[in-house]
């Protein structure tokens, strides 16, 4: 072979080698680029499934093309879904909706949507949704209809691909929507309730008050006595209606003191035991440990007596009855997901049965005035609206866990008190002489309760000024000779309530005394309807001895 074949031969080996080493480059290249695109591929994946929402892909038919790992939150498999129909997973009731938005995408009316739906579980359970979706197109037409993969009647015209879509799970939303509206709607019940209870017992003020008037002046053997009587007790009954209106709208006059709920309930045992039937098993567990709680005493006795006495009527066949009291604490999640709880410490009181439990949709109206589950004759249908209003007004919660045929519980949440257990005793004073002399001044907007109470009190020796309103009352006080010794108001009044007079009447009489009379305990004299203990009150419907009595203690008491 001469010299220069041999120098064409090692040139052509170079060239050679050179292109496979060009090759081989472009080979590793591509290697790379494809180890790149799946770690890109796998960090996506990562990013997407660390997602809380459903993200996934739809085709132009709205069959699942791709769905990320938080299906598995509804147990449901990513690839037992893909080329999956949507609709197969979609509440029958919203596929209407469903299809509409689908078809809304394939015709361009709109390129991006937001709706409602509610997706089915593995195990048929419907969830709420937010939906927000966005159309998939492919723009390379250009390049599509060279290669004759597409054939467009409209030049530049976009492909629609599919839809790409982002569901959000909203049932903790909707609950607590649901919650908040629960709430607002008690509170406007509520506002009603306790407007009504107000009006209500000063009608009831004056039918006691002159009923008493009269039973004084008839003997006991007369016919006319007899019906006064009736009258009477009637209008009790009817008061003791208004209270439980009162604590339902917590418009109630609490007595608080700090006390330990085991020892409530222990001490009612013996009495709910008599109230329950004889197939009824009463178990009660208490947490030795149990922290005191600064609420109405009394009035603890009669939500448990309620419950109790539901519950009882709640098993007709015998069952089983547990009173629990425990400690809880509510953190900042827990007061996120349930509307109207606070921070920190609570006492858990638990009533539970083994009766035929309650529908779902009456526990929606439960706690709502005059709504009962019991059949006619059987109860006014305000207990557990009086329950619910006195827990609220003592700043807890109270829930139901029930369904048909499972039985009940009521729930119980009332704040943590760091304060002792009160060892004083309040002291009674009683007074057989009513009669006086002092110089009264009364104030009531309500002619015929104004007259009622200043007559009650001029029989009783007091001497009597009479005032309509605030200003009227400032105005005679100021052209009084004599020194007021007591100041007897109504709270809710028009212009100058009832608390702002004794305030200005106090700046040039210091030594006045001060009773108020309301309906109700307005925000005017009690913050949430708890009185001051230096603040004296007398709540409507009263009788005439029941005032006269109450002013006397006022005036001895230095």
């Amino acid at each position: 072979m001469s010299e220069r074949n041999v120098i064409d031969l090692i040139n052509e080996i170079k060239s050679l080698k050179n292109r496979i080493d060009v090759l081989n480059s472009k080979e590793k290249k591509r290697d790379e680029n494809e180890n790149g695109l799946k770690d890109s591929k796998r960090i996506l994946d990562s990013i997407i499934n660390t997602i809380p929402d459903i993200v996934y892909r739809l085709d132009v038919d709205g069959k699942i093309t791709y769905i990320n790992e938080v299906i598995k939150n509804y147990n449901y498999e990513p690839q037992d879904l893909i080329g999956k129909d949507i609709f197969e997973i979609v509440h029958p009731d919203d596929l209407e909706k469903s299809k509409y938005s689908l078809k809304e995408r394939r015709t361009g009316e709109r390129r991006t949507m937001s709706f409602e739906v509610r997706f089915l579980t593995a195990d048929q359970k419907n969830i709420p949704f937010e939906v927000r979706t966005k159309d998939i197109y492919d723009d390379n037409v250009f390049l599509l209809q060279a290669e004759g993969l597409y054939k467009s009647h409209a030049p530049n015209e976009r492909i629609f691909m599919g839809t790409q879509a982002l569901a959000r799970d909203i049932s903790d939303h909707k609950r607590m929507e649901e919650q908040l509206r629960q709430s607002q709607k008690m509170e406007a019940v509520g506002l009603l309730a306790g407007g009504v209870a107000h009006d209500f017992n000063n009608l009831l003020t004056v039918i006691l008050g002159y009923t008493d008037i009269l039973l004084s002046i008839f003997p006991k053997n007369d016919v006319y006595h007899k019906n006064l009587k009736h009258i009477q007790e009637s209008a009790i009954s009817a008061s003791q209606l208004t209270a439980q209106l009162l604590a339902f709208s917590r418009r109630q006059i609490l007595e608080p003191k700090v006390v330990n709920l085991n020892t409530i309930v222990q001490k009612m045992e013996s009495l709910l035991k008599r109230i329950i039937k004889e197939n009824v098993k009463l178990e009660i567990i208490l947490d030795k440990s149990l922290n005191n709680i600064k609420t109405d005493p009394l009035q603890m006795e009669q939500i448990i007596m309620n419950l109790t006495t539901n519950a009882n009527d709640a098993m007709e066949n015998g069952g089983k009855l547990v009173i629990e009291t425990k400690n809880v604490s509510f953190d900042e999640e827990y007061v996120y997901e349930n509307v109207g709880t606070k921070l920190g410490a609570h006492v858990h009181l638990s009533i539970s049965d083994t009766g035929v439990g309650i529908d779902k949709k009456m526990l929606e109206n439960i706690f709502e005035p005059f709504y009962t589950t019991k059949e006619m004759g059987r109860g006014t249908g305000l207990g557990l609206a009086t329950v619910y209003g006195i827990i609220k007004q003592s700043g807890g919660n109270i829930w139901v866990d029930s369904a048909t045929g499972k039985g009940s519980t009521f729930n119980i949440f009332l704040p943590q008190c760091t304060e002792q257990l009160e060892d004083k005793k309040p002291s009674k004073i009683e007074t057989e002489n009513v009669s006086g002399s002092e110089t009264i001044m009364v104030v009531e907007d309500q002619e015929d309760i104004l007259e009622l109470i200043s007559m009650s009190l001029s029989q009783s020796g007091y001497d009597i000024i009479k005032a309509s309103d605030g200003e009227e009352a400032l105005k005679m006080s100021k052209n009084k000779n004599k020194p007021i010794h007591l100041l007897l108001t109504d709270v809710i009044m028009p212009n100058i309530n009832g608390q702002e007079l004794a305030s200005r009447l106090l700046l040039t009489n210091p030594d006045i005394k001060v009773v108020f009379m309301s309906g109700y305990a307005d925000d005017a004299i009690a913050q949430l309807g708890v009185l001051d203990i230096d603040k004296n009150f007398i709540q409507k419907p009263f009788s005439p001895i029941e005032l006269v009595k109450k002013i006397k203690k006022i005036l001895e008491n230095k």
